[in-house]
């Protein structure tokens, strides 16, 4: 398999794997940390991606949001 598959089928995986955790709550949210802290280094596609994702979204799921936000500012202040 090619890199460039690679990350494309990483990143759907990712976005799938946000969307379901704002309907989930916290620990989706820490688990998703930790993947998107792993791939960091691997593409920074995914990163811009995940970014958008990352900020807080207009439905009021509150603290979802508010920890997805925490988390993208931190994966993404450590470039």
């Amino acid at each position: 398999m090619h890199e460039e598959n690679i990350g494309k089928d990483l990143t759907l995986l990712m976005i799938s794997g946000i969307r379901e955790s704002r309907l989930l709550g916290r620990m989706e949210w820490e688990a998703t940390s930790i993947i998107i802290a792993a791939l960091q280094k691997k593409n920074e596609d995914i990163f811009i991606t995940l970014s958008r994702l990352a900020e807080p979204s207009e439905h009021p799921h509150g603290e979802v949001e508010e920890r997805a936000s925490h988390f993208g500012r931190k994966a993404f202040s450590s470039r």
